[in-house]
């Protein structure tokens, strides 16, 4: 299955099936946590966006993410190898891992590859080459497919602060050589 983003930006964006172009998934991104939506049937039979998952960022202790009401535990991420592996609500270890600017899912137990991100092009001078990102789900991952999205998202935000803060150490390192 696969995603369309409506933004380059996956915390900004709407998740959207390419299958049936129901947009089934929105990030809600807030200065201290983020919240993601997921389309559900309603009681009255009409469907509407539930709060599917919500991501605590802390500067001074780990960082959470509930999932349905049940914290992703553990959560390991390594900003040196880009990664982020989690246990999968079916039993099996799962290792989220940068490729460049693109994302790699794999189920650590067998390597088989699960899910793929692909950023596409964010283009200055030519509308023709500005391609919206694509997240692909192979149909082995549709059994976590929710637990596949907030982790998605969840490692994105940490890969943006770590490449905040690198930028920041960068700078701050190069102003007081001077």
């Amino acid at each position: 299955m696969n995603f369309s983003l409506d933004h380059h930006n996956p915390l900004k964006s709407t998740f959207t099936s390419e299958q049936d172009g129901v947009p089934l998934y929105k990030v809600d991104k807030h200065s201290s946590h983020i919240e993601i939506y997921k389309l559900v049937p309603s009681s009255n039979g009409s469907p509407q966006y539930t709060l599917m998952t919500q991501i605590e960022l802390h500067s001074f202790h780990s960082d959470k993410v509930v999932l349905w009401g049940k914290e992703i535990r553990p959560l390991d991420v390594s900003g040196w190898t880009g990664s982020l592996t989690f246990p999968g609500v079916d039993g099996l270890p799962y290792k989220w891992k940068s490729d460049g600017s693109d994302y790699r899912l794999r189920n650590d137990s067998n390597k088989l590859e699960t899910a793929f991100f692909d950023h596409g092009h964010d283009s200055l001078f030519s509308k023709s080459r500005d391609r919206l990102p694509v997240l692909r789900v192979h149909p082995d991952g549709l059994k976590i497919l929710d637990q596949i999205i907030a982790t998605f998202v969840y490692l994105v935000k940490h890969e943006s602060d770590s490449q905040t803060s690198a930028t920041a150490g960068a700078v701050g390192g190069a102003a007081g050589a001077a």
